[in-house]
């Protein structure tokens, strides 16, 4: 089937060939995705008109390429990764992954269109191929490096001698307990009450006032004692 191509396909041609495919890829790729009209002669006609405007645009957009390629032999992109023992990837670093780096530096490029000879699975440089244009390759370098190991947390530092521990909630909770702060009063008398002895019980009474002296104040405050002068001198 032929068919007239709209657009560049990097694995095709360049916008505004006349070329012959197989028909189903002409009407569930080309056709569909507006990268190629059917070669009838109504389009070969506007093709005829048109063939300067796609010479033209396909001029440009090789020299675009021409200095995009310049540009890609001198940048080094990087990729970081988790890595294992002997500089082992968990995991190989995708055609998206370049992109997006290549996007961080401000560069553009079509994933389906890098040529990667090998998986990328260790750390190290690779060189990268990429098809800029039908009629323009370039190439650059791909780092990838390690991550960076997390730093281990911080032990906490030990509690000063001199600082008290917070009581726990066991703790507090018997301490506030009526138990701890003096025995309750007696069921059924009031707060302060004390009971009158029963008659006849010898109730010793003990104040905070000093005790009475016995000493000689009484002795001479007694007229029936004895003067100590009038003693027999032995």
């Amino acid at each position: 089937m032929e068919i007239i191509l709209t657009q560049d396909v990097a694995t095709l041609g360049m916008a505004g060939q006349v070329l012959k495919v197989s028909p189903g890829y002409a009407r569930n790729y080309l056709l569909p995705g507006s990268y190629a009209l059917p070669a009838t002669p109504a389009n070969l006609r506007m093709l005829a008109k048109k063939r300067e405007e796609f010479e033209e645009r396909s001029r440009a957009e090789k020299d675009n390429a021409l200095i995009l390629k310049k540009t890609l032999e001198s940048l080094t992109l990087t990729v970081t990764r988790k890595s294992v023992e002997k500089g082992k990837l968990y995991g190989a670093v995708t055609a998206q992954d370049i992109v997006d780096a290549a996007a961080a530096e401000d560069i553009q490029l079509d994933r389906r269109r890098l040529k990667i000879a090998d998986p990328v699975k260790s750390i190290g440089e690779y060189e990268i191929g990429v098809r800029l244009h039908p009629e323009v390759t370039g190439t650059f370098r791909l780092r990838v490096e390690a991550e960076a190991e997390p730093e281990p947390a911080a032990e906490p530092e030990p509690e000063a001698s001199g600082r008290r521990r917070p009581k726990s909630r066991e703790a507090q909770e018997a301490q506030d307990a009526p138990e701890a702060q003096g025995a309750a009063p007696a069921e059924g008398f009031p707060e302060g009450y004390i009971p009158t002895p029963p008659s006849g019980a010898v109730v010793t009474s003990f104040t905070d006032s000093e005790p009475e002296d016995s000493g000689p104040e009484d002795s001479e405050s007694d007229p029936s004692a004895p003067d100590p002068a009038d003693a027999p001198s032995s």
